[in-house]
């Protein structure tokens, strides 16, 4: 069994962390193209919170 220097598995798992973000946000953008396209109203409710 092989053990990975501390800082090797922090950066894996920074790496999976950025890219599962990384498909989150782009899933709440598809999402969000969606609602904006069939609830304009909605969207301008959200998009306070939404913009970062």
């Amino acid at each position: 069994m092989q053990f990975l220097p501390l800082h090797s598995i922090i950066t894996q798992n920074y790496v999976k962390l950025l890219y599962t973000y990384d498909i989150i946000v782009n899933l709440l953008t598809f999402y969000a193209q969606i609602y904006y396209h069939v609830k304009p109203q909605y969207m301008e409710k959200v998009s306070g919170f939404t913009i970062v």
